[in-house]
Protein backbone atom coordinates (compact mmCIF):
# COMPACT_ATOMS: atom_id res chain seq x y z
CA UNK A 1 0.00 0.00 0.00
CA UNK A 2 2.86 2.42 1.05
CA UNK A 3 4.64 1.80 -2.33
CA UNK A 4 1.31 2.34 -4.60
CA UNK A 5 0.29 5.45 -2.51
CA UNK A 6 3.54 7.52 -1.61
CA UNK A 7 2.45 10.34 0.88
CA UNK A 8 4.01 11.44 3.99
CA UNK A 9 1.06 10.25 6.40
CA UNK A 10 2.49 6.71 4.72
CA UNK A 11 6.29 7.43 5.74
CA UNK A 12 5.55 6.75 9.41
CA UNK A 13 3.86 3.25 8.57
CA UNK A 14 7.04 2.72 6.68
CA UNK A 15 9.76 3.51 9.90
CA UNK A 16 7.56 1.33 11.63
CA UNK A 17 7.23 -1.94 9.76
CA UNK A 18 11.15 -1.93 9.11
CA UNK A 19 12.26 -1.49 12.29
CA UNK A 20 9.09 -4.05 13.87
CA UNK A 21 10.70 -6.82 11.37
CA UNK A 22 14.75 -6.69 12.86
CA UNK A 23 12.85 -7.32 16.35
CA UNK A 24 11.88 -9.86 18.15
CA UNK A 25 8.09 -10.79 17.73
CA UNK A 26 7.14 -9.26 20.78
CA UNK A 27 8.26 -6.18 19.58
CA UNK A 28 6.74 -7.17 16.25
CA UNK A 29 2.99 -7.64 17.84
CA UNK A 30 3.70 -3.81 19.35
CA UNK A 31 3.94 -2.23 16.53
CA UNK A 32 0.88 -4.27 14.51
CA UNK A 33 -1.29 -2.88 17.41
CA UNK A 34 0.40 0.59 16.66
CA UNK A 35 -0.04 0.34 12.84
CA UNK A 36 -3.74 -1.03 13.30
CA UNK A 37 -4.31 2.36 15.24
CA UNK A 38 -2.85 4.58 12.86
CA UNK A 39 -4.29 2.69 9.50
CA UNK A 40 -8.01 3.35 11.42
CA UNK A 41 -7.26 7.28 11.55
CA UNK A 42 -6.42 7.10 8.16
CA UNK A 43 -9.20 5.45 7.18
CA UNK A 44 -11.39 7.80 9.35
CA UNK A 45 -9.49 10.94 8.10
CA UNK A 46 -9.94 10.29 4.18
CA UNK A 47 -13.23 9.87 5.15
CA UNK A 48 -13.77 12.76 6.63
CA UNK A 49 -11.71 14.34 3.80
CA UNK A 50 -14.73 13.75 1.73
CA UNK A 51 -16.94 16.16 3.55
CA UNK A 52 -17.45 19.08 0.71
CA UNK A 53 -16.66 21.46 3.00
CA UNK A 54 -13.22 20.35 2.41
CA UNK A 55 -12.27 21.93 -1.45
CA UNK A 56 -9.47 20.14 -2.69
CA UNK A 57 -8.46 22.59 -5.04
CA UNK A 58 -7.76 24.92 -2.25
CA UNK A 59 -4.31 23.31 -1.50
CA UNK A 60 -3.18 23.60 -4.91
CA UNK A 61 0.00 25.16 -5.67
CA UNK A 62 1.21 26.98 -7.96
CA UNK A 63 4.95 27.82 -8.17
CA UNK A 64 5.26 29.18 -11.28
CA UNK A 65 5.85 32.96 -9.92
CA UNK A 66 9.36 31.75 -8.12
CA UNK A 67 12.35 31.29 -9.90
CA UNK A 68 13.35 28.89 -7.41
CA UNK A 69 12.51 26.39 -9.12
CA UNK A 70 10.40 26.12 -12.74
CA UNK A 71 6.50 24.35 -12.93
CA UNK A 72 7.03 20.91 -13.45
CA UNK A 73 4.68 19.68 -16.75
CA UNK A 74 2.14 17.53 -15.26
CA UNK A 75 -1.45 16.54 -15.98
CA UNK A 76 -2.77 17.64 -13.06
CA UNK A 77 -1.43 20.98 -10.73
CA UNK A 78 0.87 20.16 -7.29
CA UNK A 79 -1.23 19.69 -4.65
CA UNK A 80 -0.51 19.62 -0.57
CA UNK A 81 -3.26 17.66 -0.17
CA UNK A 82 -2.15 14.89 -2.41
CA UNK A 83 1.29 15.49 -0.89
CA UNK A 84 -0.03 14.62 2.71
CA UNK A 85 -2.05 11.39 1.39
CA UNK A 86 -5.60 13.03 1.32
CA UNK A 87 -7.19 12.41 -1.92
CA UNK A 88 -11.17 13.12 -2.80
CA UNK A 89 -13.29 10.69 -4.62
CA UNK A 90 -13.84 10.53 -8.64
CA UNK A 91 -15.63 9.07 -11.52
CA UNK A 92 -12.21 7.44 -12.37
CA UNK A 93 -11.40 6.97 -7.97
CA UNK A 94 -13.91 5.66 -5.83
CA UNK A 95 -14.14 5.50 -2.37
CA UNK A 96 -13.32 2.30 -2.27
CA UNK A 97 -10.36 2.20 -4.45
CA UNK A 98 -9.05 5.22 -2.01
CA UNK A 99 -9.58 2.86 1.40
CA UNK A 100 -9.05 -0.34 -0.13
CA UNK A 101 -5.25 -0.86 1.15
CA UNK A 102 -6.64 0.36 4.47
CA UNK A 103 -8.96 -1.63 4.73
CA UNK A 104 -6.97 -4.75 3.58
CA UNK A 105 -4.76 -4.07 6.21
CA UNK A 106 -7.01 -4.37 8.68
CA UNK A 107 -8.79 -6.91 7.50
CA UNK A 108 -5.58 -8.77 7.98
CA UNK A 109 -4.56 -7.37 11.41
CA UNK A 110 -8.10 -8.47 12.42
CA UNK A 111 -7.37 -12.24 11.59
CA UNK A 112 -4.15 -12.18 12.75
CA UNK A 113 -5.54 -11.24 16.39
CA UNK A 114 -8.50 -13.84 15.98
CA UNK A 115 -5.76 -16.50 15.16
CA UNK A 116 -3.88 -15.99 18.20
CA UNK A 117 -6.63 -15.75 20.31
CA UNK A 118 -8.27 -19.07 19.25
CA UNK A 119 -4.34 -21.00 19.34
CA UNK A 120 -4.38 -19.40 23.16
CA UNK A 121 -7.53 -20.78 23.95
CA UNK A 122 -7.40 -23.90 22.13
CA UNK A 123 -3.97 -24.57 24.10
CA UNK A 124 -5.60 -23.23 27.43
CA UNK A 125 -8.50 -25.89 27.14
CA UNK A 126 -5.63 -28.72 25.95
CA UNK A 127 -3.73 -27.74 29.36
CA UNK A 128 -0.40 -27.60 26.85
CA UNK A 129 1.99 -24.46 27.52
CA UNK A 130 0.68 -21.56 26.68
CA UNK A 131 3.40 -19.73 25.28
CA UNK A 132 3.76 -19.99 20.87
CA UNK A 133 5.78 -23.08 19.70
CA UNK A 134 8.78 -22.05 17.80
CA UNK A 135 8.40 -24.45 15.44
CA UNK A 136 5.80 -25.52 12.89
CA UNK A 137 6.27 -29.06 13.84
CA UNK A 138 7.17 -29.75 16.97
CA UNK A 139 7.80 -33.56 16.38
CA UNK A 140 10.10 -33.59 13.72
CA UNK A 141 14.19 -33.27 14.16
CA UNK A 142 17.14 -33.76 12.01
CA UNK A 143 16.70 -37.85 12.15
CA UNK A 144 13.54 -37.88 10.56
CA UNK A 145 14.73 -36.02 7.93
CA UNK A 146 16.43 -39.53 6.20
CA UNK A 147 13.18 -40.91 6.47
CA UNK A 148 11.01 -39.81 3.44
CA UNK A 149 10.74 -36.50 2.01
CA UNK A 150 7.70 -35.18 3.49
CA UNK A 151 9.79 -35.65 6.75
CA UNK A 152 12.47 -33.64 5.36
CA UNK A 153 9.59 -31.10 3.81
CA UNK A 154 8.69 -30.45 7.23
CA UNK A 155 12.15 -30.04 9.13
CA UNK A 156 12.71 -27.66 6.15
CA UNK A 157 9.40 -25.54 6.86
CA UNK A 158 10.91 -25.50 10.88
CA UNK A 159 14.78 -24.79 10.42
CA UNK A 160 15.16 -23.82 6.55
CA UNK A 161 15.74 -20.00 7.15
CA UNK A 162 17.73 -21.35 10.51
CA UNK A 163 19.80 -23.71 8.20
CA UNK A 164 20.27 -21.05 5.01
CA UNK A 165 19.08 -18.16 6.42
CA UNK A 166 22.20 -16.39 5.61
CA UNK A 167 22.35 -18.21 1.80
CA UNK A 168 18.62 -16.65 1.63
CA UNK A 169 19.55 -13.04 2.57
CA UNK A 170 22.43 -12.80 -0.16
CA UNK A 171 20.19 -13.89 -2.74
CA UNK A 172 17.35 -11.35 -2.34
CA UNK A 173 20.37 -9.14 -2.23
CA UNK A 174 21.61 -9.93 -5.34
CA UNK A 175 18.14 -9.48 -6.67
CA UNK A 176 17.06 -6.62 -5.36
CA UNK A 177 20.52 -4.91 -6.68
CA UNK A 178 19.64 -5.98 -10.11
CA UNK A 179 16.58 -4.73 -9.62
CA UNK A 180 17.30 -1.47 -8.69
CA UNK A 181 20.49 -0.53 -10.32
CA UNK A 182 21.35 2.99 -8.51
CA UNK A 183 23.66 4.30 -5.76
CA UNK A 184 21.49 2.10 -3.26
CA UNK A 185 22.44 -0.74 -5.08
CA UNK A 186 25.92 -0.04 -4.93
CA UNK A 187 25.36 0.24 -1.29
CA UNK A 188 23.94 -3.12 -0.76
CA UNK A 189 26.70 -4.37 -3.26
CA UNK A 190 29.23 -3.42 -1.02
CA UNK A 191 27.50 -5.01 2.19
CA UNK A 192 26.77 -8.18 -0.18
CA UNK A 193 30.82 -8.21 -0.66
CA UNK A 194 31.45 -7.55 2.45
CA UNK A 195 29.22 -10.72 4.15
CA UNK A 196 30.53 -12.99 0.66
CA UNK A 197 33.73 -12.90 2.22
CA UNK A 198 33.07 -13.40 5.76
CA UNK A 199 32.52 -16.65 7.86
CA UNK A 200 29.30 -17.56 9.62
CA UNK A 201 30.95 -16.90 12.91
CA UNK A 202 31.57 -13.45 11.75
CA UNK A 203 29.13 -12.62 9.92
CA UNK A 204 26.95 -13.18 13.40
CA UNK A 205 28.92 -10.75 14.84
CA UNK A 206 28.21 -7.90 12.03
CA UNK A 207 24.73 -8.75 11.05
CA UNK A 208 23.14 -6.29 13.89
CA UNK A 209 25.11 -3.30 11.08
CA UNK A 210 23.40 -4.76 8.51
CA UNK A 211 20.15 -4.95 9.76
CA UNK A 212 20.37 -1.00 11.24
CA UNK A 213 22.07 0.04 7.40
CA UNK A 214 18.18 -1.57 6.06
CA UNK A 215 16.03 0.43 9.05
CA UNK A 216 17.92 3.38 7.47
CA UNK A 217 18.02 3.13 4.54
CA UNK A 218 14.60 2.20 3.75
CA UNK A 219 12.81 5.03 5.49
CA UNK A 220 15.56 7.71 4.02
CA UNK A 221 14.57 6.61 0.20
CA UNK A 222 10.62 6.09 1.14
CA UNK A 223 11.33 10.13 2.60
CA UNK A 224 13.19 10.77 -0.71
CA UNK A 225 10.31 9.58 -2.72
CA UNK A 226 7.90 11.36 -0.56
CA UNK A 227 10.05 14.98 -1.41
CA UNK A 228 9.05 18.46 0.49
CA UNK A 229 5.84 19.86 0.12
CA UNK A 230 4.72 21.34 -3.09
CA UNK A 231 3.71 24.49 -1.29
CA UNK A 232 7.59 25.38 -0.51
CA UNK A 233 8.10 25.97 -4.13
CA UNK A 234 12.03 24.79 -3.49
CA UNK A 235 11.90 21.52 -6.19
CA UNK A 236 12.07 17.68 -5.17
CA UNK A 237 14.73 15.94 -2.87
Amino acid sequence: MCVYDVCALHLLLVVLVVAAMSFGRNVLMVVTHIVSVLISLLLLTNMIYQIDFFKHDEYNVNCTDTHLVPSPPEERPLNDADWVGLQKTSKSRTLPDLLKGYIGLIVLATILAVVDIRQMYRRHMDGACLMRPTVIFPQIQRVHTDDNIKSCLMFLFNYGFYKFGVEVSLVMTVILIGSRMDVYAVLYGLWLCILFALKRETIARVWGFFQLFIIIVIPIQYAMAVGLPPGLCIGEL
